[in-house]
């Protein structure tokens, strides 16, 4: 059975921001068994891969699908990263109430090193603003097994494959070098992580 660490509580999280990966999925079917009003949001970055995702989403789930999409320009002084990233937090941000993000120990230890690369000493926070992130205790490869348990059905995006993007060569070839000197790098993130958000730490299978 695999585990699944959560911060609580669960029951606040209105929307969860569904992008047709693995994370969200699972995301979104855990809160689902508790709280059967939860509802979808997406939002559209323009691409095919995110039309892909979108067409996915809508056979998956329904029509209660909530859609958001870029509505500016990118800045020349920003990356694509950056700008899609600012947009989509606008987005979610305007939601009226809380917005469960997948994000899990995996993701908090790549910006780790991607901040330290930048001279920043900075966690993915549990709270902020009106995104709630309850997975962030939880490894990337017990989202996976608890996902397959359950049947849960998704779509994987080709751009986390393209290293072109600092994010994925974070995570395809700099955090595999860490653990190879540290097998337990993520349980060293996960006690900082832990003295960061130690109000309301829970377990749940």
């Amino acid at each position: 059975m695999a585990d699944i660490r959560i911060i609580k509580p669960i029951y606040k999280i209105k929307y969860v921001a569904c992008s047709g990966g693995i994370d969200s999925m699972v995301l979104y079917s855990f809160i689902k068994r508790v709280n059967d009003n939860i509802i979808p949001v997406f939002f559209h970055h323009n691409t095919e891969t995110s039309e892909l995702a979108y067409d996915f989403l809508k056979k998956e789930i329904g029509n209660n699908l909530v859609l958001g999409k870029l509505s500016s320009e990118k800045p020349k002084s920003k990356s694509k990263e950056e700008w899609w990233h600012e947009e989509r937090h606008k987005f979610l941000n305007s939601l009226d109430g809380f917005v469960g993000m997948a994000h899990h120990l995996n993701d908090v230890a790549e910006t780790y090193i991607f901040n330290m690369t930048n001279g920043k000493d900075w966690l993915i926070p549990y709270k902020n603003k009106n995104i709630l992130r309850p997975f962030l205790l939880t490894k990337k490869e017990n989202l996976v097994k608890w996902g397959m348990k359950h049947k849960i059905r998704f779509i994987e995006d080709k751009s986390n494959f393209d290293t072109s993007f600092a994010r994925n060569r974070v995570r395809k070839n700099i955090l595999p070098e860490i653990e190879k000197i540290n097998k337990g790098f993520l349980t060293v993130v996960r006690k900082m992580l832990e003295k960061q958000c130690r109000s309301s730490i829970g377990r749940s299978f």
